[in-house]
């Protein structure tokens, strides 16, 4: 019987497991699905990151396999140019209305009529306020790691 293996467009069931890799070594755990229901996907589709849906492609039904990836390979690289500061009229002005944002909040930030992008505030006085655009993971080294159940 012929092994089938995980390809571009496959229907799957697995498990899975992301954890940040900390520079002391030890593992944060940031999301799994052992010890619960596994989860199906179409490989392609984005349900994970692109760099885990790659990781994927090759393996066998069955197959367990352990990943790590370096500092920014899955959710990218920090960067300063992501960080900006504004006045507080700015920012009063660009959230959406009614949000009430407060140190380490994300809020929702319009920089013109057609682009809107999510921001951790990460600092705030009553003169000005400053937002993270960068993703929560960037820069990080990730440990991710599947056992493939099924592969349609």
């Amino acid at each position: 019987m012929d092994v089938v293996r995980v390809e571009q467009g496959s229907f799957l069931t697995l498990h899975y497991c992301a954890d940040v890799i900390q520079s002391s070594g030890e593992l944060q755990p940031l999301l799994s699905t052992f010890g619960g229901a596994p989860a199906t996907m179409v490989v392609g589709q984005g349900l994970l990151a692109p760099a885990f849906e790659t990781a994927l492609i090759g393996l066998a039904e069955g197959e367990k396999r352990d990943f790590h990836f370096g500092s920014g390979e899955v959710f990218g690289a920090r960067s300063d140019s992501l960080v900006k500061t504004v006045t507080r009229q700015e920012f009063a002005s660009r959230v959406m209305a009614g949000a009430n944002p407060q140190l380490g909040a994300t809020v929702e930030f319009l920089f013109d009529k057609d682009l809107r992008a999510v921001g951790l505030v990460t600092f705030m006085d009553e003169e000005q306020v400053v937002l993270d655009f960068n993703h929560p993971l960037a820069g990080m080294a990730i440990r991710f790691e599947a056992s493939i159940l099924s592969v349609l």
